[in-house]
């Protein structure tokens, strides 16, 4: 497996991700295959981020999205809901 916090590795998204964002709602939905790389210009203090790639067959709204704002995705999109967590979280505060 690739290791998730090397900022050279490209990972593919293993299922597509319907991507939206508050007020606008649905921008896109981001196709199985995709491409991502590593969010190296952000914090990574609750989990990792992946910014998706542009992929074949975008619409123009998600073209401009992409070029305005970008995709960014979670390690849960880019590893699949289906794989254990990466992250243990400690119950009762600890």
């Amino acid at each position: 497996m690739v290791n998730l916090r090397d900022p050279y590795a490209v990972h593919i998204l293993p299922a597509a991700v319907e991507y939206k964002a508050a007020p606008y709602g649905k921008i896109a939905t981001i196709p199985a295959g995709t491409k991502c790389r590593l969010a190296t210009n952000l914090p990574a203090a609750d989990g990792l981020r992946y910014w998706a790639l542009p992929w074949e067959g975008m619409t123009e709204k998600a073209r401009g999205w992409h070029r305005g704002y970008g995709f960014l995705l979670t390690v849960e999109d880019v590893r699949g809901s289906d794989a254990s967590p990466l992250f243990a979280t400690l119950e009762g505060g600890e």
